[in-house]
């Protein structure tokens, strides 16, 4: 079953695949994964990075 995401990032959802975590969005009903990591990584750091290096980036 999948989990909302959008404490992370809007509008992303995640689905538990041992050990695996696919994150992943839905957009006009096309699957496009964002990240699979494993699940004992710090996701939210992870992904706060990303936006802080998207953020530079403009």
């Amino acid at each position: 079953m999948w989990r909302a995401r959008d404490e992370v990032m809007p509008g992303l959802r995640s689905v538990l695949v041992r050990p695996y975590t696919v994150f992943y969005r839905v957009q006009n009903g096309v699957v496009g994964i964002a990240r699979v990591l494993h699940e004992r990584r710090n996701f939210p750091e992870i992904f706060s990075k990303e936006e802080r290096k998207d953020d530079t980036k403009r």
